[in-house]
């Protein structure tokens, strides 16, 4: 079956590629030691001698989190450039959208840099998802909820400093459990933003559970801001899932190294491997580890075996109709204002009230 799968892989693939040179970038920013802007402009032109015709320049993200980006204008300013090249630069939110455009050497494209979980774009970006609103919101109170709670601290640090005009608080709180004890800190209006499509990560009952706690937390007149994954064909889900670079499959395999780390437990990635598939009946992706031999897993105080082909359920992912999910707002209590999609109707930005 082996060639066969390589077969339909490549008959898959499109006609055309485009590559982009991101070495400046994506090669530079995990270097340990700090690199000059005048090697980082070398290796820039040398990109271009070299015959690319696309090249990730550098990236509009806090130096303090990301200290090999300082001074991406200045590169910018720096390199020579040549006629036909496109330079381009990562920016995460609207202040590197501003920084990017400020200077008087502008890239000839600008590339949003966007996350599929609130945590990861914290780690990665420095920029939680609610900040990316603050400029056009104009918020004069921001309430932060999450059980990370030492992680949540150092971000909002950076917030006031940054945001001293805007009240922040922190609420350290599961709230996949609901939010009934999330206290009444804001006087007003209140917008409660659940970004991305993690909604999907709970089962239909669950997620209509969580939309009556956040009704039960707000007053009449508030609002939720929140995004859905859509049903789409079962090939480009399970494409998504499956991706040939691996990092789903490197990101399910962690979960054993957790594991590992917080029971002591000495699960062997080597002999589990990534599985995801679309359920068609319960529009929903689900992820699991497969064993791939006999084998036995120890932790502190017990054990546990598994078989060839025994399946570790990891996650679910649920797909929602539009007109389904806004069903669902309406029997939690909120009543749909306006919805956006993009243009292949993958996803969904619903904004509801609360009645």
């Amino acid at each position: 079956a082996r060639p066969n799968t390589y077969k339909k892989f490549l008959n898959d693939l499109p006609e055309r590629v485009t590559i982009v040179e991101v070495g400046a970038r994506d090669g530079l920013q995990n270097e340990t030691k700090r690199v000059s802007n005048n090697v980082k402009i070398e290796l820039i032109n040398r990109f271009t001698q070299a015959g690319f015709e696309k090249i990730e320049v550098g990236s509009f993200v806090s130096p303090d989190w990301v200290p090999q980006m300082a001074g991406s204008a200045e590169v910018l300013a720096g390199i020579t450039r040549k006629e036909g090249v496109e330079y381009s630069v990562l920016v995460p939110n609207m202040k590197g959208f501003k920084a990017a455009i400020a200077g008087e050497f502008t890239p000839e494209k600008i590339v949003i840099f966007g996350s599929a979980s609130e945590v990861f774009s914290k780690k990665n970006i420095n920029c939680s998802k609610a900040e990316s609103l603050f400029e056009s919101l104009k918020p004069s109170h921001y309430v932060a909820v999450d059980i990370a709670s030492e992680f949540l601290t150092g971000v909002l640090k950076r917030l006031r400093q940054s945001y001293p005009e805007i009240q922040i608080d922190q609420v350290d709180l599961d709230f996949s459990e609901g939010l009934g004890s999330l206290p009444p800190l804001i006087r007003g209006p209140k917008l409660f933003f659940y970004p991305g499509s993690s909604i999907g990560n709970f089962s239909p009952d669950r997620a209509a559970s969580f939309l009556r706690s956040i009704r039960d937390a707000a007053s009449p007149g508030d609002s939720l801001l929140l995004g859905i994954d859509l049903v789409k064909e079962k090939e480009v889900l399970e494409a998504a899932y499956n991706d040939p670079a691996g990092i789903t499959r490197l990101f399910n395999l962690n979960i054993l190294e957790h594991i590992n780390r917080l029971a002591f437990a000495d699960f062997d990635t080597r002999y589990w491997d990534h599985m995801a598939y679309y359920n068609d009946e319960d529009m929903r992706i689900e992820m699991h580890l497969i064993s791939t031999q006999d084998q036995t897993v120890r932790w502190l105080g017990g054990e546990r075996s598994f078989s060839k082909g025994g399946k570790i359920l990891t996650e679910y992912s649920h797909k929602y109709l539009l007109d389904e999910f806004e069903g669902l707002l309406d029997a939690s209590g909120f009543h749909s204002i306006k919805h956006w999609t993009d243009d292949n109707q993958w996803f969904a930005l619903i904004l509801a009230q609360v009645r």
